[in-house]
């Protein structure tokens, strides 16, 4: 016989990988809205030159978001997964603005 199973632990132990990477997408798009604010709010004049690179860094923390946002629609947690994909689209977008936005002397630095 089985024993009975209360309904608290009706949703316990039950994640999957595809969960994990929904939260993981929100985790980098809130990432990659903070590298793309930190050289508008004055961070420039705070760290000099790295600030200004900031947003170079939130390019590719949004397209890995993006990624495992896509994959993390497969799983329960399909609602974080699309929160997470809208976050890391804005964040792509406002990081690519701030990078087009550098001004000239930090625009010798990039390729």
């Amino acid at each position: 016989m089985k024993p009975a199973q209360s309904p608290c632990d009706a949703g316990q132990g039950e994640g999957s990988a595809d969960d994990g990477n929904a939260v993981f997408a929100l985790v980098l798009g809130g990432t990659g809205h903070l590298a793309w604010i930190i050289p508008m709010l004055g961070g420039s004049a705070l760290f000099g030159l790295a600030a200004g690179l900031v947003p170079l860094i939130g390019l590719p923390i949004t397209i890995f978001g993006m990624l495992y946002a896509v994959k993390g629609l497969k799983g329960r947690k399909r609602g974080l997964a699309i929160v997470g994909l809208l976050l890391c689209i804005i964040g792509f977008m406002l990081c690519i603005g701030a990078v087009v936005s550098l001004p000239g002397p930090l625009r010798r630095y990039l390729p």
